[in-house]
C-alpha cells in the first residue's frame, strides 16, 4: 500500500480526478500488454457524481486487484451509468433502491448481454455498493440491494446426439479412414466425449 500511496500522491489524485483517462501506472497497476490495456477510461460514465465515486472505488481496488479487474469494474459500472441516464439525466444519488436495481436487471437483459456479462455487471454493482456504503461516499441504503438469487443462472445446453443412421455409416467405413482418425471416432462413439475435449487429450498422448 505504501508503494501505491507514493505513486498516487495527493497532488496526483486531485489532478487525476479531473481526468477521465488514467495511465494504469498512476494507481500502481501494470499495463496489460496481452490485452493492450494501458489506460483506465472513465469517459463512458456520464453521471458526474457516479464517475467521481467510481474513481475513488478504482483507486481503492487497485491496491489489491489486477488491471483487467479494474477495467472490468469500470465497464460494468458504465452499464449502470447508462441505465440511470436513460431514466433521468439529473438522477440523484439518493434515490437508489431495490426497485431501481430490479429495473437495472431488466435493462441488462434488454441489452442482449449474455449470462456471464449480466452476472459480472450485477456482481460489480454489489461490490461497488458495499464499498460506497462502508466508506460513506454516497447516501446509499445500507441494506443489501442485490442478492445471490438475482444472478442469472447458467443455461445448460443439451448435447446433440448423432443420428443412428450416421453412426452406422461411420462404423461401416471405419476401415477406410487413417489410423489416428479411426481411433478418434471409436473413442467418441464409445465414451461420448466431445470432439474438442478428445483432441485436447490426444495432444497429450
Amino acid at each position: 500500500m505504501l508503494a501505491l500511496e507514493s505513486v498516487f500522491s495527493e497532488n496526483n489524485q486531485t489532478a487525476a480526478f479531473e481526468n477521465d483517462r488514467w495511465p494504469v501506472e498512476l494507481v500502481g497497476l501494470k499495463p496489460s500488454k496481452s490485452q493492450s490495456v494501458y489506460y483506465l477510461n472513465f469517459s463512458r460514465i456520464k453521471l458526474l457524481w457516479l464517475k467521481h465515486a467510481v474513481k475513488r472505488f478504482i483507486f481503492l481496488q487497485a491496491a489489491t486487484k489486477s488491471t483487467s479487474s479494474c477495467c472490468s469494474y469500470i465497464n460494468g459500472l458504465a452499464h449502470f451509468s447508462n441505465f440511470l441516464m436513460r431514466q433521468s439525466t439529473s438522477h440523484s444519488p439518493n434515490t437508489l433502491d431495490r426497485d431501481k436495481v430490479i429495473a437495472y436487471m431488466g435493462y441488462l437483459v434488454n441489452l442482449g448481454l449474455g449470462t456471464v456479462a449480466r452476472r459480472t455487471a450485477l456482481l460489480h454493482l454489489r461490490t461497488f455498493h458495499e464499498i460506497v456504503v462502508r466508506e460513506d461516499w454516497l447516501a446509499w441504503p445500507e441494506k443489501a440491494l442485490i442478492y445471490s438469487s438475482d444472478f442469472p443462472k447458467e443455461v445448460e445446453t443439451m448435447p446433440r446426439f448423432i443420428p443412428e443412421a450416421v453412426v452406422r455409416q461411420l462404423e461401416q467405413h471405419l476401415h477406410t479412414l487413417p489410423d489416428y482418425m479411426r481411433r478418434l471416432i471409436i473413442i467418441l462413439l464409445e465414451t461420448g466425449r466431445r470432439t474438442l475435449r478428445t483432441m485436447e487429450r490426444r495432444s497429450r498422448w
